[in-house]
């Protein structure tokens, strides 16, 4: 299993008590086995979500997949908002790697999955997040119909709209869904596998701080519910079991603006337009049409 933990940076891995945080899986697991990357891991360039993910499911650079940032060039808006939410095309991934080597390939809510190659595949995506979202997931997953099938058990499927903790807590139910509904009964005769994604500690803390009180609770839920996967991926295979817990980037709290123009302009080194009056232009001619 590969599971992304959005924005985990290792000062909360191993600073826990410092930090007033505990995650005794994470620790469990990974901490007391020696089983980490002590001096965190080197991201790609961007470090945003969606080039570090497409880079983490195929090994190759964004220069290379070309997935080069969360949202599509559009600058005109053409494309209405839309983000890379789609695997790329130019390189093989993971999902397509493991199934062409017998494994049964599965994921859930990875960003960058729409189109991915695989087995199970219940994609990051989003319109509205209204009712057609999950509508629409459903038409992309693999095979179609799985996504209203999951619904009828464990509620709406979360949308890449919604990065809250409830947001997630249905992220842990849909991958705990694939478990048992979909690979526990494959997993006698072929491995499998399966990456799963958790976004709330990165929303929580652009939200309400990096180290705050609210960012440790979302990371601590994330913290049991990846303990319930590995129990459950654990009692399916009989112990025969690989997890690997990754991030695309760490982060930091904003505390300056810098408005390079501003000073620019009162130096008088860049001309800018007067918006108010334009704005006041537009007005009079929608009045002449």
């Amino acid at each position: 299993m590969l599971i992304s933990v959005d924005a985990l940076k290792p000062d909360y891995v191993f600073g826990q008590e410092k930090l007033g945080v505990r995650l005794p899986v994470i620790t469990k697991y990974f901490i007391e086995n020696g089983r980490t990357a002590r001096e965190g891991m080197k991201s790609v360039f961007p470090t945003f979500t969606y080039p570090c993910h497409q880079s983490m499911i195929t090994g190759t650079n964004p220069a290379v997949h070309g997935i080069v940032n969360n949202g599509i060039f559009d600058p005109t808006g053409e494309h209405l908002g839309a983000w890379y939410w789609f695997a790329n095309r130019k390189v093989k991934t993971l999902w397509e790697a493991a199934k062409e080597c017998g494994y049964c390939s599965a994921s859930v809510a990875f960003p960058t999955s729409v189109g991915a190659k695989g087995d199970f595949i219940a994609p990051e995506f989003w319109w509205d997040g209204s009712r057609l979202d999950s509508i629409l997931i459903d038409a992309v997953a693999k095979p179609q119909g799985m996504i209203l099938e999951m619904e009828n058990e464990i509620g709406v499927y979360a949308g890449g709209l919604d990065l809250s903790d409830a947001g997630d807590a249905q992220r842990g139910k849909a991958a705990m869904w694939i478990l048992k509904n979909k690979l526990a009964s494959v997993v006698k005769e072929k491995p499998f596998f399966l990456s799963a994604y958790f976004a709330s500690f990165d929303e929580s803390a652009h939200q309400n701080g990096v180290y705050s009180d609210a960012a440790k609770s979302s990371l601590q839920k994330i913290d049991r519910m990846l303990g319930e996967l590995i129990e459950e991926a654990e009692c399916i295979t009989e112990g025969h079991l690989v997890v690997c817990v990754v991030s695309d980037h760490g982060s930091l709290d904003n505390t300056y603006n810098i408005s390079p123009n501003v000073l620019l302009k009162k130096a008088g080194l860049i001309e800018t337009p007067d918006l108010s009056r334009r704005h006041s232009m537009d007005i009079v001619k929608s009045f002449q049409k």
